[in-house]
This record gives structure tokens, C-alpha cells and sequence, in this order.
């Protein structure tokens, strides 16, 4: 026989090569294909992930914004508290200082009371005691009913002339 290869061989390696070579393709292609769908579901879950990322963001710089807002208001408002906190600490300092006056005139007027206490209790001298009493007015007590009982007799007396002389004109 010929040791040369017949043009058939040459074709048969030929076609199985190619045929070896398409099926590694094919099942190259395969993986890759499925490769690529699980790459599709990853990108579809990233982008879903992505998503709710910039709603959260959205969300946050909202909040952000409004503690922001609230955080001005609130300091507005200490400050506004530190200003009625100052302007009360010196209507404070006033009212303190306001009453240790006035403490001060009730000492006084306590240590004048105890005074006038030891006068009336007899333990002056009788200058100091007749200094009080006065010469016009009567002091003890049947003096001044007597007064009275003689007075309402004058008014009632004077009054009655008085409505008599008027009903006689009339």
C-alpha cells in the first residue's frame, strides 16, 4: 500500500479537527452564555441595590435638611431663653437688692417699735409720758362717755330746733 495518506485522511482529520473545534466552541459559547445571565441577574441586582441607595440618599438629605431647620430653630430659641435668662437674673439681682432694703427698713422700723413698746409700758421717764398725753383730750374712759353723752345731747337737741324751725316756715 501507499505510504503516502490519501486525500481522504487528510479530509476526514480535517472534519474531525473542525468538529472537535466547533463542539469546544459551542460549549465555550455555552458557559459564556450562561456566564452572562448570571452576570445580567447580578447587574439587575445591583442596579436594584443602586436604586434604594438613592432613594435612601434622597431620604437622608431630606432629613438632613430638616434637622437642619430644627437645629436653627433650636437655636434660636436658647438664644432667645439665654436673652430672658440674663434680663431675669438682673430683675433678680434688682428684687434681692430691693429687699435687703426693705429688710433693712424693717430692722429699723422693728427696733422703733420696740421703742415706742417700752415707752408705752411705762419703762421711760415721765417727760417721755407727757410728751404723748395730750392736755386738750380727756384720758380715762368715764371722761370720754361723759363727753360723748353731752355732745349727742347738743346734736340732738340742736337737730330737733333745727327740723322744729323748719316745719313752722313751711
Amino acid at each position: 500500500m501507499n505510504n503516502y495518506p490519501s486525500n481522504n485522511f487528510s479530509t476526514v482529520f480535517f472534519l474531525v479537527v473542525l468538529f472537535i473545534g466547533m463542539g469546544l466552541l459551542m460549549y465555550h459559547t455555552y458557559e459564556v452564555t450562561i456566564e452572562n445571565g448570571q452576570l445580567n441577574e447580578t447587574v439587575g441586582t445591583l442596579q436594584a441595590n443602586i436604586e434604594t441607595l438613592n432613594i435612601e440618599n434622597t431620604t437622608l438629605k431630606t432629613t438632613i435638611t430638616g434637622l437642619t431647620d430644627e437645629n436653627s430653630k433650636l437655636k434660636t430659641t436658647v438664644e432667645k431663653a439665654v436673652t430672658e435668662n440674663t434680663s431675669l437674673n438682673i430683675e433678680n439681682a434688682t428684687l434681692r437688692t430691693a429687699n435687703a432694703a426693705l429688710a433693712d427698713e424693717n430692722n429699723k422700723l422693728k427696733a422703733s417699735d420696740s421703742k415706742v413698746q417700752q415707752i408705752s409700758s411705762g419703762e421711760s421717764s415721765n417727760a417721755n409720758h407727757e410728751v404723748l398725753q395730750s392736755a386738750f383730750l380727756p384720758i380715762d374712759l368715764e371722761t370720754w362717755t361723759r363727753t360723748k353723752v353731752v355732745v349727742s345731747v347738743i346734736l340732738f337737741f340742736s337737730v330737733s330746733s333745727i327740723v322744729y324751725m323748719l316745719l313752722k316756715i313751711v
